[in-house]
């Protein structure tokens, strides 16, 4: 009968090789232009936001609108955060 192998102990802490680790702070932004790749639809919220009559007369959405739409799960309410988050990055 053949010996058993016996695996050698992990050190404790260690990750496999298969892991990636990500400094603190998160995944690495893309430059100055993060928010164009994470806006997939250009267009597609303000076309929502018309059709449901929520556009003001200056061609912007109403904010009631935007609060009540992220409250969902869907598409819209997750483009409406962004919308909302964006809105608060204006200087």
């Amino acid at each position: 009968m053949p010996a058993k192998r016996i695996k050698p102990a992990k050190k404790k802490g260690t990750m496999p090789k298969s892991v990636v680790s990500y400094k603190k702070g998160g995944a690495k932004k893309s430059g100055k232009n993060w928010i164009k790749g994470a806006i997939k639809k250009p267009g597609a919220l303000k076309a929502t936001a018309k059709r449901a009559g929520a556009m003001k007369a200056d061609g912007t959405i109403k904010k009631s609108w935007l609060r009540q739409k992220a409250k969902g799960s869907g598409k819209t309410a997750q483009r409406a955060r962004l919308a909302l988050t964006l809105g608060k990055m204006k200087k």
